[in-house]
């Protein structure tokens, strides 16, 4: 071991990495970067089985990068006109712990948080604001080179003044913190202006939030989700998740929430209180693999040891990354035997997980 270069302290820790014959990793920060951004938006359209669709610019937790929809940037400042995609920020303004800060010393923005919330919030400053006045005030920033080209005391500025406007028209009043079992979180919230009114924002897993909306935002009104439209939005989470790696949030808001006094919400109760909800969008954000993963994953199989990557995320989005990173090989079609979810794995016998 010295002469290749390795110190070794106790022998036997030495001989228990000999022995060694299987490597379970987390994927989320492990074999990717963990610097989240968000590339796809989709919000309902003018009907229930409708939906437009927009790409996002930009790889950093900056406001940085232009939205497009059909390949044609969309004007900044498109919440003043369009419902569908001001609920959806807003949701994603509110129902977040992140923020986004300057770093004084580097001089880049960087996040206080989880990853994912933070890239939501970068987001929010990409569409820009309802308001027409701050729009002008602060006008968008196409891409990384005109950021940097901005003096240091209007890039601090910019730091979250979108999201600030947002939340700034709501009293958060409580939070159903994310667990496992229903795979979403939510916070409830007042509104500040006028019209007043709580309602409660949802954010989580697809297919567990989508599986509990009775209803789809168009326009201002809710109407009923059919089967049919329940089906259409699965298959794009698929298509993101499959296609392009993208890691999956669906959106949610419950208009008029049972809760009357939030201090006594029972966490057991918290998925009957997130039902009967209103979908109102989905977003799609890349978590890159890291540059070594692959080659790291190579010398473990030349070795012997097999990797099992075992993750939170969409079973397509987790079987994408891992083609990418050489767990599975490309030309593997049929992954049935090889990739479960939590509950198709806990479906099989004891022979079957033996051999899984």
């Amino acid at each position: 071991m010295a002469k290749r270069g390795a110190i070794v302290r106790r022998l036997a820790s030495v001989e228990t990495l000999g022995c060694t014959s299987v490597i379970c990793s987390d994927k989320t920060g492990t074999l990717t970067t963990n610097q989240m951004s968000v590339r796809r938006v989709l919000i309902p359209g003018g009907s229930a089985t409708s939906h437009e669709e927009y790409e996002v610019q930009g790889s950093s937790y900056g406001p940085e990068g232009l939205v497009f929809q059909g390949g044609k940037p969309v004007p900044f400042g498109i919440l003043s006109r369009n419902a569908g995609a001001k609920e959806l920020l807003t949701v994603c303004a509110l129902c977040n712990d992140s923020r986004i800060i300057f770093d004084e010393k580097t001089e880049t923005f960087s996040k206080v948080g989880e990853p994912t919330e933070a890239a939501l919030k970068s987001l929010v400053e990409k569409f820009g604001s309802a308001d027409p006045a701050l729009n002008a005030r602060f006008p968008p920033i196409p891409d990384a080179a005109a950021l940097a080209a901005l003096p240091v005391a209007d890039r601090r500025a910019r730091t979250g003044v979108f999201d600030a406007a947002l939340e700034a028209r709501f009293n958060r009043v409580a939070s159903l913190e994310f667990s496992r079992d229903r795979k979403s979180m939510s916070v409830l919230a007042d509104r500040r202006d006028v019209f007043g009114g709580r309602a409660l924002y949802v954010k989580g897993a697809p297919e567990q939030v989508i599986s509990r909306c009775t209803s789809v935002r168009v326009g201002n009104a809710a109407v009923p989700l059919s089967d049919a439209a329940r089906a259409k939005l699965l298959a794009k989470v698929e298509e993101w998740g499959g296609e392009e790696a993208l890691r999956v949030l669906a959106f949610a808001v419950v208009d008029r929430p049972a809760i009357t006094d939030a201090s006594k919400v029972d966490p057991a109760s918290y998925a009957s209180h997130e039902s009967n909800m209103t979908f109102v969008g989905l977003v799609g954000m890349l978590d890159p693999p890291r540059a070594e993963v692959r080659e790291s994953i190579r010398k473990c199989r030349e070795a012997g040891i097999r990797v099992i990557v075992i993750t939170g995320d969409n079973k397509k989005t987790a079987e994408s990354i891992c083609r990418s990173i050489g767990v599975f090989h490309p030309s593997e079609g049929d992954l049935s035997a090889k990739s479960y979810t939590g509950r198709e794995f806990d479906d099989l016998d004891d022979a079957g997980k033996l051999a899984a």
